[in-house]
């Protein structure tokens, strides 16, 4: 879920202020501001993404106070929009004095919420979104760069024992040397196969970031399935695991499934590839809230005895929970214990039960006013609470968002009006994310999109074609009540 901002209101009229106050509370943490002083002093010890400013502050006026905190460097990317009543050539000078927006009144609320919202995705949401590809980019970089020294270095020792191996003199001696030393080059080339397998797999992981989906997924169902995983210890044969439940504040979680297993399943392979063949590795599991409110998932992988991984395969690990925001320790205390913490989301369960027709809540996605309005007053006919998104961006959002909350929406209806593909297209990124329990995805389209096209290519559980009326939804959302 996308972080609460700040927006800094400065108005020299409480009535004004209260009124915004109202608008803005319970999307943003909202401060206010008198004049154009206080706006100056509460840059400086708060944490602000936005400023409203109105154009006629007392004492500092607005266009000077913009002018003032614009020219300095710690301030002037902090977004700024001007709100004022006077019309004529100020737009022009309100924007060569450093505000990003303005607004004219009178102005309804909705509109001066949506300026708002505009300014904050442009100037600061996706701000955020490219440093954070930016720092996972880095990551990425700097995980293959250790790999690629630790496979020159695994690459230069193996030639050095070939060396070795060619410069023993036939006449000399030395077979009990010669079995050394090809014993040695076989461990060295055995090594540096499953070193380039790893930096192969590394490549292949970086390939997939664009194509990787958050997802629900039970911690509980995780450990099960990993339970059944066939790993081999140092001896070549089956592992003996162990799986132990601890604190489970929160079993089904949100995140990067495939890659939160795929962790999981590394750490346990590279403790029973280390340790005693006949000794049981134990990981033990659980999800709890951090002291900074965090929910985190914890696994771990325990020997009988100290042991020491090798170095690649710790190396992987350790990458691979970085670019999840996550840590990979050994517990130094007893050598024994190998520790991945990773921060996740809540997750709901699934469906057990059928839903309920006058509980049911619709998301309604699509571009085209016009449709849209038409199956919302269906909606709100049938008396069901939906939302309505235009672009995929703002429908995710309110999924996830709905998701977390526990409130997830029961039925996605997608309009086909823009077009076949993107409507299939968003319906399977759709089923990615969430299962059919979670949420039932309907694809909306007209006759001549439909025309000489399998339904099932839309990737939708159910299509519509038009024209859809309200006896039609009525019976569409009574068949997704009644099947379990």
């Amino acid at each position: 879920m996308k972080r609460q901002l700040t927006i800094l209101i400065a108005d020299g009229v409480e009535v004004n202020r209260a009124s915004l106050q109202a608008i803005f509370s319970e999307e943003y943490n909202v401060l206010e501001a008198k004049n154009g002083t206080e706006v100056i002093q509460k840059l400086k010890k708060r944490d602000i993404d936005l400023v409203l400013l109105d154009l006629f502050l007392p004492g500092i006026d607005g266009v000077r106070a913009l002018k003032k905190f614009k020219s300095e460097p710690v301030y002037r990317n902090i977004p700024v929009i001007v709100k004022t009543a006077v019309h004529g050539n100020m737009e022009e000078a309100i924007l060569e004095a450093g505000a990003d927006d303005f607004i004219l009144l009178p102005c309804s609320p909705a509109v001066i919420k949506k300026r708002v919202k505009n300014v904050a995705q442009k100037c600061i949401l996706e701000c955020e979104l490219f440093r954070s590809q930016i720092e996972r980019a880095r990551r990425l970089s700097k995980a293959k760069d250790e790999f690629a020294m630790e496979l020159f270095e695994c690459v230069c020792g193996t030639l050095e024992h070939m060396i070795a191996l060619s410069n023993v003199d036939p006449k000399e001696q030395a077979v009990g040397k010669m079995k050394g030393a090809l014993r040695e080059l076989n461990n060295k080339g055995r090594k540096l196969k499953s070193q380039i397998q790893n930096v192969q797999k590394m490549y292949g992981e970086e390939k997939a970031q664009g194509r990787r989906r958050e997802s629900a997924f039970s911690i509980r169902r995780m450990a099960d399935e990993l339970r059944e995983s066939p790993l081999k210890n140092k001896g070549g044969e089956t592992a003996k695991l162990l799986f132990e439940e601890a604190e489970v504040a929160q079993e089904y979680l949100f995140g990067d499934r495939e890659a939160i297993g795929q962790i999981w399943k590394n750490l346990l392979s590279a403790v029973c590839a280390a340790g005693s063949p006949e000794k049981t590795v134990k990981s033990v599991y659980k999800s709890y809230v951090s002291g900074e409110g965090t929910l985190m998932m914890e696994f771990s992988a325990e020997a009988e005895c100290s042991l020491e991984i090798e170095e690649m395969p710790c190396l992987m690990i350790k990458n691979m929970a970085e670019i999840l925001q996550g840590t990979f320790e050994k517990d130094q205390k007893t050598g024994t214990v190998f520790r991945v913490v990773l921060p996740v989301k809540k997750g709901k369960s699934p469906v057990s039960k059928r839903r309920e027709l006058e509980a049911m809540k619709i998301l309604s996605v699509g571009t085209e006013p016009v449709f849209q309005e038409y199956y919302a007053a269906i909606f709100r006919r049938l008396g069901i609470c939906f939302d309505m998104a235009e672009k995929e961006e703002e429908a995710f959002e309110l999924m996830e968002a709905s998701y977390e909350s526990g409130d997830s929406y029961d039925v996605c209806f997608i309009n086909g009006q823009t077009g076949a593909q993107k409507a299939a297209d968003f319906a399977a990124q759709v089923r990615e994310r969430y299962d059919y329990d979670t949420t039932v995805t309907v694809c909306l389209s007209d006759g001549a999109e439909t025309q000489g096209r399998d339904l099932n290519g839309f990737q939708a559980d159910y299509v519509l074609k038009e024209p859809v009326f309200h006896s039609t939804i009525y019976q569409l959302l009574t068949n997704i009540c009644q099947k379990v």
